[in-house]
């Protein structure tokens, strides 16, 4: 629950993006770097409203296997939804590039089970995309240097895309005044501060941002408990705050400055 808290989060930072469609001619365009499992197939249908809205271009899908979801099922599962939400013609790689630690089976199993139950009838294929994800990424970024990504994985394929950076990154992942998330087979010397995604590649997380060049946004686990879902959120409310926070859930800055 808690990363569909943060996933939802995430999401409503497409508001930044968006501005009325008689002051863009052209919608800002976005890629979406995914390890797609359930929470992010969340996450993709709620850009698919907005790319089919006209509010924003879903110029790509970029899919790692370094999170929770199984390679090849993760782009299967990506073709499919894309296929599925009208999001015919947006581009879609994966990439094999894997972090240090694995995301534990005992949650994986059961995320695919999620996906598979949710695309019943899935034509979609297991087979690897021709450009990989690094690669669809340094093209998209040289053809358009203001390209946004918002990012849900471990910064994988980001990493593997330096030295070009999109000119804003929003990243769900960390964990600064909360407890981490591992869990469920995880090895137990690490202390439980620890949050998922920069934990499965952590040197990955260093590099982008690090070296990158853009703006980086992180939209830590803080976020669940400053998020409300209620019952008005099934009706289509957005989630609301619970109070106002201390610190903001979100850490944000020149990419180079968040390595000090």
């Amino acid at each position: 629950m808690r990363s569909l808290l943060l996933v939802l989060t995430l999401a409503l930072t497409l508001t930044s993006l968006t501005t009325p469609a008689a002051a863009h001619p052209r919608p800002p365009a976005v890629i979406f770097d995914t390890d797609m499992d359930f929470d992010d197939a969340a996450t993709l249908a709620y850009l698919s409203q907005e790319h089919r809205a006209g509010r924003i271009e879903l110029r790509a899908i970029t899919v790692t296997s370094a999170g929770a979801g199984l390679p090849g099922r993760a782009i299967r599962y990506a073709r499919c939804l894309a296929d599925r939400l009208g999001l015919r013609g947006v581009a879609i790689a994966d990439d094999s590039r894997t972090g240090p630690h694995s995301f534990p089976a005992d949650l994986r199993e059961p995320f695919d089970r999620v996906l598979t139950a949710a695309t019943p009838g899935c034509a979609g294929d297991e087979s690897p995309s021709r450009t990989r994800a690094p690669e669809l990424i340094r093209q998209l970024v040289r053809e358009d240097p203001g390209i946004p990504v918002i990012a849900t994985e471990p910064l994988t394929s980001l990493a593997a895309a330096l030295p070009h950076s999109p000119a804003r990154l929003t990243s769900m992942g960390g964990a600064v005044h909360v407890p981490g998330n591992l869990c469920c087979g995880t090895p137990p010397e690490f202390d439980g501060t620890q949050e998922f995604n920069y934990w499965l590649d952590p040197g990955a997380a260093r590099s982008v941002v690090t070296r990158g060049t853009g703006v980086f946004r992180m939209v830590s686990l803080d976020a669940a408990n400053e998020v409300l879902i209620t019952d008005a959120s099934s009706t289509g409310s957005p989630p609301t705050t619970a109070r106002r926070p201390r610190t903001p859930y979100w850490r944000s800055s020149r990419i180079p400055r968040c390595g000090r």
